[in-house]
């Protein structure tokens, strides 16, 4: 029942209203379609009861650089008003997909997911995926997904805090920047 109910939400399936063929979303990197329907499942306070303790969090971070081979530091995103909660090791075609949850004071999660994607650089844009705003760039062969509720949180605000570097980190375990997830070699 469950990877029925995982796939068919992450095709969309489930959501009223959400049409893949729709032209927005075809432009979309596949990763990033479901890595927003995979969010639009998330509730404030599934979130809030799911927070991840310090321990779990530098764990999982050495898993993602060990295992995954990206050096992750997690952004401070609390100067925009969002409390980070938890990070999670997802794969999307055999590749690391890794994605930060964070709470905003009030409304829904927000999901800022990072995967290596070996193209070139792209600046930030905004569009609708799977009925949740989604802001994605590509840093150093790395893309970004920021994703969240419609209403709520200035998504390109935060996504530049990211992108410029200005944000500053949690849970530093390695030397990487801290706003970038480094290919380890």
């Amino acid at each position: 029942y469950a990877l029925v109910l995982q796939v068919g939400v992450l095709n969309g399936v489930f959501k009223p209203g959400f049409d893949a063929a729709a032209p927005a979303v075809a432009q979309t990197l596949p990763w990033v379609q479901q890595a927003a329907a995979y969010q639009h499942l998330y509730t404030r306070e599934t979130v809030d009861y799911g927070a991840q303790p310090a321990d779990v969090v530098t764990k999982t971070l050495a898993d993602i650089r060990d295992v995954d081979g990206l050096a992750l530091r997690v952004p401070d995103l609390s100067s925009a008003g969002l409390t980070f909660k938890r990070v999670q090791r997802l794969r999307f075609n055999n590749k690391a997909l890794i994605q930060l949850v964070y709470l905003p004071e009030k409304g829904a999660p927000v999901a800022l997911c990072v995967m290596k994607e070996l193209k070139p650089d792209q600046s930030v844009a905004q569009q609708s995926v799977a009925q949740m705003n989604v802001v994605t760039w590509r840093q150093s062969e790395l893309g970004y997904a920021l994703i969240g509720e419609p209403e709520g949180v200035d998504l390109n605000a935060v996504a530049r805090l990211v992108a410029d570097r200005s944000a500053g980190q949690l849970f530093a375990v390695s030397q990487a920047p801290m706003w970038v997830a480094d290919i380890q070699k």
